[in-house]
């Protein structure tokens, strides 16, 4: 049987989703300096988990991830988006779905807010929407949220918004630090977060 698969560029997506203590906006090039400022304060806590901190050293750099992120957007294979308050609108974090296969659909999910504005629940508050925003505005059958095992807080985050635990992959990769890390896999169906989604709390 072919299965016939919409072709996703042809699919018109808002730039923008609001949860209650944020704006979500698609990052797009003039985005540099206010990643490049929430990243040189975060260095040392996005060590070993996330390359950012590695890969933004100047604010060119943070240009250019702005610039490659927006054009990723525009291509639909990759959704990445700046997280701002209101009503200072200085940028939080990152939230993203990456990692796609249209096929099926399915993404996963990635999340990074400054250190600044940690333990505050802007992660989850910004997962959750951007959750929403991917089963209403991509029509995605399945979510995944991916980390290494020994990043305590991506657990909890996903165990709080309902993903179920599907794996753990052994000596799956080399972090940053060049430990040799298991990789746990959590997953979330569209019809799960439908019926469950009224008992999720920040």
């Amino acid at each position: 049987m072919i299965v016939f698969v919409p072709d996703p560029l042809l699919r018109d997506l808002p730039l923008c989703f609001a949860t209650p203590r944020l704006q979500a906006r698609a990052l797009q090039p003039g985005d540099g300096p206010a990643l490049y400022e929430a990243v040189a304060e975060s260095r040392v806590q996005l060590y070993p988990f996330l390359r950012l901190g590695l890969d933004v050293i100047v604010p060119a750099d943070a240009e250019t991830l702005c610039r490659e992120a927006w054009a990723a957007f525009q291509r639909r294979e990759q959704f990445r988006f700046g997280l701002w308050t209101a009503p200072d609108s200085r940028l939080v974090g990152l939230i993203s779905l990456h990692y796609g296969d249209w096929s099926v659909p399915r993404f996963e999910v990635g999340c990074w807010v400054r250190a600044s504005q940690a333990r505050r629940g802007y992660a989850t508050e910004a997962a959750r929407g951007i959750i929403d925003y991917g089963f209403a505005e991509l029509g995605l059958a399945r979510l995944e949220i991916r980390f290494d095992h020994r990043n305590a807080p991506s657990q909890r985050i996903a165990e709080r918004l309902g993903f179920r635990p599907e794996a753990r992959l052994r000596a799956y990769h080399r972090a940053l630090d060049g430990v040799l890390v298991d990789e746990v896999v959590y997953g979330l169906l569209r019809e799960e977060w439908a019926d469950g989604k009224s008992n999720v709390e920040f």
